[in-house]
Formats: structure tokens, C-alpha cells, sequence
């Protein structure tokens, strides 16, 4: 008995030092995520360095971890951008990150209790891209689908910037994006397109649109504004609306993507965040026909997974996510009487 009451008692000695260590950034060391190969090659380095002593070389097998614990964030360069379309279901997150600045666009939707693409998808997809911090946070409007992952985000990722539109539920203290509102980061210009000043809050159409311009490319974001607001965005700024890449408004609604609209920005790629099944329908099929008659690539997140775009100098790279890195147990890949289509081209 006393041999276990002194186990006990050297226990609750240290379990202070535990608990201190729990609580401390050395609990948890997130890396980024690392290519295919980093693990088999750890592996190998770590059966090497577990040979019998004598064995040439074991310093060398320090040199096949480094693929894992250091791995290529493939971080844009000066004038370049990327865009991450994350897959948070029916919703919309965008990860814009320049050489040495990222910006969350939007934060997928959270229900009580339940689902929170904040917590289950922003912050660790965030994680695995090599985020350190975010520069700047927009809730492109109130919605659920766009602000309900925030808190989520918000609390391991403080934004050093929060905007918002004026009178937006969500961020009562955020700054309002403001239409001609501009900035540079790292060669790369961003500038807002809607809505104006004094423009009042009308849930959709006071959304946040986005323009992204890089050197080699621009990306437009285009929240969940109908036609009537595409129309004026057309018209106020015939120049800016011109992108390669074009966020879909409204996750590909039919109230959205106005014919005009559409022809003028000549988007060579049009990428729709809706989530499989949805209730709303989304992506309707007037609206995906109006991107494939005008020459678009059409990517659905419900069928590709992740959206991840490049703009740099060797051209725009389109990478998705299920076909970089498809899963063994995807039945509708497996089975072709059930597989979507992942890209949609006019043919």
C-alpha cells in the first residue's frame, strides 16, 4: 500500500507541471500540410536512425524529416495571387493570400449545436496552409452561410482588420467596405466594387464585392448580389468587373450571373460554393448555362472539392482538391453511374 500511496503522491507533484505544459504553445505544434511523400520518407529516416549502432550515415536520415516538419507552403511571389475556395457546404469561404498577407473572405455557415464550417473546415484549413495570422477578415454580408463561421475563426485567428457592411448584423464594431475603397499588398491590388456610401443594408445585395488584381491575373468576389446590383456594378465600373477568375454570386442562384454582367467581366473561370443536395438548388442551370456560353470553366464545390487558384507568372493554375488528392473511399469517384462531373465546359 505505501509503494502506491507514494506513486500517488510523486503524481500529484508533476501534475502541475502537466497541466502547465497542456495550457502552453508547446502543447500543440501545427504544421503545414506536406506532400505525399514526406511521410514515407520520415519513416524510412526513423527505421535508419533505429539500426544497430555502427550503421554509416545515421545523421543523414535527419535530412529525410525535413519534407514533413518543413514542407512547401508554395507561397505566392511579389505581384502574385492565390484564391482558395474552401468546401464548407452551402456557403462561401475564400482564402486570398498574397507573398506575405492573407485574407479570409467569408466563413461558411455554423449551426447551433451543430456544424460550424469555422471551426470544422476555416481553422484548419488554415492551419494546414501554413496561416500564421490573418491581415484582414471580410463578412461580405449578414447571412449565415458567409459570417456563422467567424467566432470560430475569429478566436484562434484574431483578424487585425474586420470589415463588413454598414449595418451588418455580424460585426457590429467591424470597418464598412465601401465601394472604390483600395489597397496594395505585396504588388497586388484590392479594391471593392459594392456597395457605395450610404448605401443601405439589404441583406444580399449589400454584400462586399471584391476585386483581386495581381500582375498576371484578376479574381472578382462577387458575395450574394443579384442582377439588379451586377447591372450597377457593370455600370459604374466597366473597367474593374474585367476578371480571369470570377467567384459566383449566390452560389450559382438564377437571380444572379446577369447576362450582361457575365459578358463583361470575360471570366475564363467561374467558381460556385454550394454544398450537395442543397435545399435552394443551387447551382441553378440557367445560371451555369449563361458562364458555359460565354466560355467559363464552371467548378462546383460539391464536385471538386477545394478550388485552389493561382494567378502567377506562368499563367493561372486551377488545382482541385479531389483530383490532387482523391480518396479511396469516394464512392461517387469509384462508381461512374454516380459520378458528377467535376469541371463543366460549353462544348
Amino acid at each position: 500500500m505505501w509503494s502506491w500511496r507514494l506513486s500517488a503522491w510523486t503524481f500529484d507533484l508533476a501534475w502541475p507541471v502537466f497541466s502547465g505544459l497542456a495550457q502552453s504553445p508547446l502543447a500543440l505544434w501545427w504544421l503545414p500540410e506536406a506532400a505525399w511523400f514526406a511521410l514515407p520518407l520520415a519513416l524510412v529516416g526513423g527505421f535508419w536512425l533505429l539500426l544497430p549502432r555502427g550503421v554509416p550515415g545515421k545523421p543523414l536520415a535527419l535530412l529525410l524529416w525535413l519534407p514533413l516538419l518543413w514542407p512547401d507552403r508554395a507561397l505566392p511571389r511579389q505581384g502574385e495571387a492565390e484564391l482558395i475556395v474552401l468546401d464548407v457546404g452551402q456557403g462561401l469561404s475564400v482564402l486570398v493570400r498574397t507573398a506575405h498577407h492573407s485574407l479570409l473572405y467569408d466563413m461558411g455557415p455554423s449551426v447551433p449545436d451543430g456544424f460550424d464550417a469555422g471551426q470544422r473546415v476555416g481553422v484548419p484549413a488554415l492551419h494546414a496552409l501554413g496561416v500564421m495570422w490573418l491581415d484582414m477578415a471580410i463578412v461580405s454580408h449578414g447571412d449565415n452561410d458567409h459570417a456563422g463561421g467567424f467566432p470560430a475563426v475569429a478566436r484562434v485567428f484574431p483578424p487585425a482588420l474586420a470589415l463588413t457592411p454598414e449595418g451588418a448584423p455580424t460585426l457590429p464594431d467591424g470597418r464598412p467596405c465601401l465601394a472604390g475603397s483600395t489597397w496594395q499588398w505585396d504588388g497586388v491590388r484590392f479594391r471593392f466594387l459594392h456597395p457605395p456610401r450610404y448605401f443601405p443594408y439589404l441583406g444580399n445585395n449589400a454584400g462586399c464585392v471584391l476585386r483581386v488584381e495581381a500582375r498576371h491575373g484578376a479574381a472578382l468576389l462577387a458575395a450574394d448580389v443579384d442582377q439588379v446590383v451586377e447591372r450597377e456594378i457593370v455600370r459604374q465600373w466597366p473597367e474593374d468587373v474585367r476578371a480571369d477568375v470570377v467567384v459566383v454570386a449566390h452560389h450559382g442562384s438564377n437571380g444572379s450571373s446577369d447576362p450582361a454582367f457575365v459578358r463583361a467581366t470575360h471570366a475564363r473561370y467561374a467558381l460556385i460554393s454550394a454544398g450537395y443536395a442543397n435545399r435552394y438548388h443551387h447551382p441553378g442551370m440557367d445560371a451555369v448555362a449563361r458562364w458555359q456560353q460565354s466560355g467559363a470553366w464552371v467548378m462546383t464545390t460539391m464536385d471538386t472539392g477545394a478550388q485552389r487558384v493561382q494567378l502567377g507568372a506562368s499563367g493561372i493554375r486551377v488545382q482541385l482538391r479531389r483530383d490532387t488528392q482523391p480518396r479511396l473511399w469516394d464512392a461517387a469517384r469509384r462508381d461512374p453511374a454516380d459520378r458528377q462531373a467535376s469541371v463543366r465546359r460549353k462544348d
